[in-house]
């Protein structure tokens, strides 16, 4: 596991873990995964600071909150999939080791900095961009977290933003920069072949028996996915904001108010001032109250028997839609297409988890929508018939064949370079298309500024890197189910200098924060040999996320 928190710490995740991953454990959604973990008083210990179960919890889920809003729903077997625990694992790790050495060194921040770092932030300010103190509010009460903890919270990430990367810099010794500096800039030359589909033998269709057969051991490719058809239906907010009207008695009672709430007397506005926004707030309260009235009743009336069809004319109801979607594919796929696609995470997973036939319920949204969902039907996950099936077999079966047969082609090649030979050579004795890459250096990969093409990826480019001249490295692209891809063997055939002042201003930034990236990482091994870090595995095996994990000390 401490191999993983390393290599972690030098993938594209960590290095963007500072700027994104604190934020995104203060500030997204609550939610458990731990229902109980018995007595031990830590799942992970770095030095003297204990993570709880409770606390490796909470960032696991906020995690995974972010994560799905960028991605679209991520189930629990998917997150174990990807890994989620252990980058949880390595991100409260790193934090810890960070604040370990800031306490060493007696760095802090003082309030009004934090305070500062605060009001810029989007998510509590006004339309003008203004900082608005009642958005906080509102934010953290959605978020479940007391404003204390929040500014807690937010002092020591501030602290790790400001101090860590130049206090960890100053502790490696200069003839590493220099070292550092060598690597990062170095430009590679890749030379490359590819063997594709028609390098290798035609096949001959096989008997049925053969594909049966391979039907019966691959059926994990001929699942068909559950299905569901849905109905999707909206309380109309724009219908019920034109019936809303708020008196002058409503917004003087909202003045006295914000009068009651307001502590920095210098900074409070007048009635006249803060009318606009008084009437604004009201009316969106009302508004809310109203929506929710009528999804209670709409409820109740379908708990009584009646269809929502029946009810639906009798309220101000827009884009009653019916559709289908599988649980396996992307939602983003299946909702872009109709009125919600700002609410796919939530109306996916409410659909997902939906029972058939059921009366449907109401979802009020982050965007303060009141969407009706209900699942009308199931078609459960199952295994095609082979009749039907067949043809797609034949070219799973001829896929699988083909990319055997191209990937031991690629063997060869490898060993013969071992002996020798020269890729150049063994393209033309295997009738083989070769090709040279752009120079690329490591710089270029961290800003993506590397060569493209069918079978070229971040881990066939990294291993290049590390690779010595002549040494050849193979690359496997898995394409379609029914298409073999392509194969490439791919090997350094010269190295040169890219000397960072001969670069322009732009690549001049991205050169010394690519050196900066990598002293941090190097930095945090460092701290790691340092402090002694420890898991509980019982706490982890009760978590059930990941397998036991024990550290050498």
């Amino acid at each position: 596991m401490l191999e993983f928190i390393r290599g972690f710490s030098r993938s594209i995740v960590a290095k963007t873990l500072f700027s994104l991953i604190a934020l995104v454990f203060v500030l997204w959604g609550m939610g458990g995964v731990i229902a109980h973990l018995g007595t031990p008083d830590y799942l992970l210990k770095v030095g003297n600071k204990k993570v709880t179960a409770h606390e490796f919890n909470l960032a696991y889920q906020r995690y995974k909150a972010h994560l799905q809003e960028r991605l679209g729903f991520i189930s629990d077997e998917k997150a174990r999939e990807l890994k989620l625990p252990e980058h949880v694992l390595a991100s409260l790790t790193h934090q810890n080791l960070i604040a370990l050495e800031l306490v060493a060194s007696n760095l802090c921040v003082g309030d009004e900095v934090v305070k500062a770092v605060m009001r810029t932030d989007p998510r509590f300010q006004d339309n003008t961009g203004a900082f608005n103190k009642n958005q906080l509010r509102a934010a953290l009460a959605s978020f479940h977290m007391p404003e204390e903890a929040f500014l807690t919270h937010l002092h020591k990430e501030t602290e790790a933003r400001l101090f860590s990367l130049p206090f960890f810099i100053s502790i490696m010794p200069p003839a590493y920069v220099m070292a550092l500096n060598a690597a990062v800039t170095e430009k590679r030359e890749i030379a490359c072949v590819t063997i594709g589909p028609k390098n290798v033998e035609t096949l001959t269709r096989p008997s049925d028996e053969v594909l049966k057969q391979f039907y019966t051991d691959n059926q994990e490719l001929f699942i068909v996915p559950e299905e569901r058809s849905f109905t999707l239906a909206e309380i109309d907010k724009s219908a019920i904001e034109k019936t809303i009207k708020v008196d002058e008695s409503e917004i003087a009672q909202a003045y006295d108010r914000y009068i009651e709430r307001s502590t920095d007397e210098p900074t409070i506005k007048s009635l006249e001032e803060m009318r606009s926004e008084l009437e604004k707030d009201l009316r969106l309260e009302v508004l809310s109250e109203r929506m929710a009235e009528i999804a209670r009743t709409i409820e109740d009336a379908l708990a009584e028997g009646k269809k929502f069809e029946e009810i639906a004319s009798q309220y101000p109801i827009k884009h009653l839609i019916s559709s289908k979607f599988s649980v396996k594919l992307d939602p983003k796929e299946k909702f872009l297409q109709n009125p919600y696609a700002e609410e796919t995470v939530e109306l996916f997973k409410e659909l997902s988890d939906a029972e058939e036939g059921g009366n449907g319920t109401f979802l009020e949204t982050r965007n303060g929508r009141w969407i009706f969902a209900r699942v009308d039907k199931i078609d459960p996950e199952h295994v095609a018939d082979f009749s039907i099936v067949k043809n797609k077999a034949f070219a799973c079966w001829g896929a699988c064949k083909k990319k055997e047969s191209m990937e031991a082609q690629a063997q060869t090649i490898i060993e013969e370079l071992k002996k020798g030979k020269a890729l150049k050579d063994l393209a033309v004795k295997y009738h083989l298309a070769y090709h040279i890459l752009s120079p690329f250096s490591r710089m270029d990969m961290a800003r993506g500024n590397v060569p493209k093409g069918e079978g070229i990826t971040s881990d066939f480019l990294g291993h290049l890197q590390q690779a010595s001249i002549g040494e050849g490295v193979i690359a496997v692209s898995h394409g379609r189910t029914e298409n073999p891809g392509i194969v490439l063997v791919g090997v350094v055939i010269r190295t040169f200098s890219n000397a960072g002042n001969e670069k322009s201003s732009e690549e001049k930034i991205s050169w010394h924060k690519q050196i900066e990236d990598d002293l941090l990482n190097q930095a945090l091994r460092y701290s790691e040999k340092q402090h002694s870090i420890k898991i509980n595995e019982q706490a982890f095996k009760a978590l059930g996320a990941v397998e036991p994990i024990s550290y050498d000390e």
